[in-house]
């Protein structure tokens, strides 16, 4: 247990040490409600586990309102001036200062002031604050080993920074990382492609139903789920590739990013869930003399046929991303910086269901 491990070396306050304070959870308050009193009991559940170790420092639970005694509820947030702690002899703790948050798809940048930031920190200690803590850090530490990260905040000029008589150019609104505090691996404004030949590969798997693509994402944002089917003779009004006897279909789920907050956040499918059909047109009968047609639809169901799963596109394990010891042997295509240019969005419109929009059977890229 890391506790243990921390008593073993004397690292709490109680011991002697640099620790002053320990945590269990982290802003479970926030998504507890749907869980109703199982959520409750769970929160008292983890307080008995804290104080079952005997640190000998408190314990906080940040965004807590109902933290148990001896437990210390925190705030997290923008500005945490007006927050109160749920015991009049619990200190006012902000453990979380927000200085910055991630860039969500289709929002405005999270942009923050200094000013505003400097006005957030002296009003919560003028309101009885005792603890503070900045959220996100730009210089760690560990074993006489130090990573950098360099982040220029303004939306429209580069910035020139001199560390360590080592001169680095930031470009705007930008994070550059360096490992060693020296090299540049990484900047967030600068476009990075790498060659990639895209095709099926990886481990197969084959199950007669429909799979969560998260049972194979420790391995690929990406999943092929493969099936045929036994075609009889159809006729369509557009033409796709499809043959008399037995048929393949391949369809590619990516999942670049999973949710990762929120109730039941474990339990949101991804990938495809289906449902997956063939659906197709059929003149049951005819009359020629006033040109009537009796038209049914033939519907195959291939949710539960016999699925094989891959893992994977060729290529992607090739490079060895994922490895960090092999960064310097990949060959990586920098392009220009997309700086100062207008983010364009293409949107498409589908029929929600086609085939009977077209009156035939066709199949959508996914």
């Amino acid at each position: 247990m890391i506790v243990d491990t921390m008593k073993q070396e004397n690292l709490f306050a109680s011991q002697g040490g640099p620790i002053i304070v320990a945590q269990i959870e982290n802003e479970y308050g926030n998504i507890m409600g749907p869980y109703g009193d199982a959520g409750k009991e769970y929160v008292k559940w983890c307080a008995k586990l804290a104080e079952s170790y005997n640190a000998g420092v408190p314990w906080i639970m940040c965004q807590q309102s109902d933290a148990p005694q001896p437990m210390i509820n925190t705030c997290n947030g923008w500005y945490c001036d007006q927050f109160k702690p749920n015991n009049a002899n619990s200190p006012k703790a902000w453990t979380e200062n927000w200085t910055g948050w991630f860039k969500s798809w289709g929002l405005q940048d999270p942009h923050r002031t200094a000013e505003d930031l400097a006005f957030a920190v002296a009003r919560f200690f003028q309101y009885s604050g005792t603890f503070h803590n900045y959220y996100m850090a730009t210089v760690f530490s560990y074993n006489g080993k130090s990573s950098c990260f360099f982040g220029n905040a303004n939306s429209t000029d580069d910035a020139t920074i001199n560390f360590q008589d080592t001169i680095y150019t930031v470009p705007a609104w930008s994070v550059t990382i360096l490992p060693d505090c020296y090299t540049e691996v990484y900047n967030t404004a600068k476009h990075i492609t790498s060659q990639n030949h895209h095709g099926i590969k990886g481990s197969l798997k084959t199950v007669e139903q429909l799979l969560d693509q998260k049972a194979f994402n420790d391995t690929s944002d990406y999943l092929w789920y493969c099936t045929s089917w036994l075609s009889g003779k159809f006729d369509f009004e557009r033409k796709i590739k499809l043959k008399l006897g037995m048929n393949d279909i391949s369809l590619l789920g990516v999942t670049v990013g999973l949710a990762n907050y929120g109730a039941n956040f474990d339990l949101v499918e991804t990938g495809i869930a289906g449902p997956v059909r063939v659906i197709a047109k059929e003149t049951l009968s005819q009359k020629f003399g006033f040109k009537k047609f009796t038209v049914e639809d033939i519907v195959m169901e291939l949710d539960h046929s016999k699925w094989t799963y891959k893992s994977g596109l060729n290529g992607e394990h090739q490079l060895h991303l994922q490895d960090p010891q092999l960064s310097g042997e990949r060959k990586w295509h920098v392009g220009r910086l997309p700086t100062n240019r207008q983010f364009v969005w293409y949107k498409e419109l589908l029929e929600k269901d086609l085939s009977n929009a077209q009156g035939g059977n066709t199949l959508l890229p996914i």
